[in-house]
């Protein structure tokens, strides 16, 4: 409705009816100063916003600037503690130009391990040097980066610029750095732990060469009491090949001894069996066996500190037995005469005795 200044309402007026008031920015003063105020206020409060947000857009960026000095401090800090890792890194370690295969960098145990200076290598490659003893094991060391992208603990044979011999373990992949691929090639001084190696193999195979050769059967039980090697006189003493019987566990083995009739009767396999049961318990068991066709055997078993593997030494002792019985038959024999002896004086003593008293009854009638 429309309600007019008087105050009177006109109730034939139906809708809604506006009217357009005029609008002035400037507080229609009358007076020019007081316009001139009001321009100097609207002035003064623009300029406070203007130094508001200009204050707040400095402390932002006060702020942020702090905050990347901070980074950029980090990131320096950062820098020089991987320099200093890769300095002293226990390892030698190269970066190369994967595609010249040129040397970048290296660090202090490089040097140390080569005998090259940093300035020597770098900007040159690990062939000027000859550093690889075998040429061969440097390009399959190449060919497996290529195929794989990464190469792990590969072992090889180098020497240093003066001719000392060395075993590495050498790994390599490819990394970024500052934006570009480069290879990261480290190296592990083995030399101590290949020479302990190659003694231990050398031990091993004398071993194996002794027990190959020794007089007595050998045997190995490893886990779950399974045959793991025996030696030629093992197999010609039980008549069986090392494929026929490598594998099988003690008790399939004496029960293949027993069906096969080389025991002379059961008990000589509960005897092993009981050696076994003492070896078990004790560490050590003994046994003495005869086989089907007269041979007798001395076995001794023994427990060894090494994953708890038992070692069967058989000894071949029926010359020994034979002996044995060739002596106690003698003693039978020599107890027989003896006890034949003492019979003999006893009548050669009663005899003496009637000859004496028939010689005094013949003086005694003189």
């Amino acid at each position: 409705f429309f309600q007019a200044e008087d105050g009177i309402r006109d109730s034939s007026v139906t809708g809604v009816q506006t009217c357009a008031l005029p609008i002035c920015l400037v507080t229609p003063f009358k007076s020019v100063f007081d316009r001139l105020l009001d321009l100097w206020t609207g002035m003064l409060v623009a300029s406070m916003a203007v130094i508001l947000v200009t204050t707040v857009v400095l402390s932002w960026y006060h702020r942020e600037r702090g905050r990347l000095k901070a980074t950029v401090a980090e990131l320096d800090a950062s820098r020089d503690q991987l320099a200093e890792l890769f300095r002293q890194h226990s390892d030698a370690v190269l970066v190369i130009d994967p595609e010249t295969r040129k040397v970048l960098q290296v660090n202090d145990k490089f040097i140390r391990l080569s005998g090259v200076s940093a300035e020597e290598i770098v900007g040159r490659t690990t062939r000027d040097f000859n550093l690889w003893r075998h040429q061969s094991d440097r390009d399959r060391f190449y060919e497996q980066l290529v195929a794989d992208g990464r190469v792990r603990d590969f072992v090889a044979e180098f020497h240093t610029v003066t001719g000392i011999r060395q075993w590495g373990s050498v790994s390599a992949g490819y990394v970024t750095i500052g934006g570009r691929q480069r290879l990261l090639t480290t190296a592990r001084d083995i030399t101590a732990e290949a020479k302990a190696q190659e003694d231990a193999d050398r031990s091993q195979r004398r071993l194996a060469a002794a027990i190959e050769n020794i007089s007595e059967g050998f045997a190995l039980w490893g886990r779950e009491q399974r045959l793991v090697t025996i030696n030629p006189r093992f197999c010609a003493m039980f008549a069986r090949e090392r494929p026929a019987v490598e594998g099988m566990t003690f008790d399939e083995f004496i029960a293949h001894i027993e069906g096969a009739g080389l025991f002379a009767d059961g008990d000589d396999a509960a005897r092993w069996r009981d050696a076994r049961r003492q070896v078990l318990e004790s560490d050590d068991g003994t046994a003495t066996v005869r086989m089907a066709d007269g041979r007798w055997f001395n076995i001794s078993e023994h427990r060894t500190g090494v994953r708890r593997a038992i070692v069967t030494i058989v000894t071949d002792i029926t010359e020994m037995k034979a002996r044995e019985e060739a002596l106690l038959s003698a003693k039978n024999m020599a107890e027989v005469a003896n006890r034949s002896k003492g019979r003999s004086e006893e009548h050669t003593s009663e005899l003496q005795s009637h000859l004496n008293l028939v010689c005094r009854l013949l003086l005694e009638k003189k």
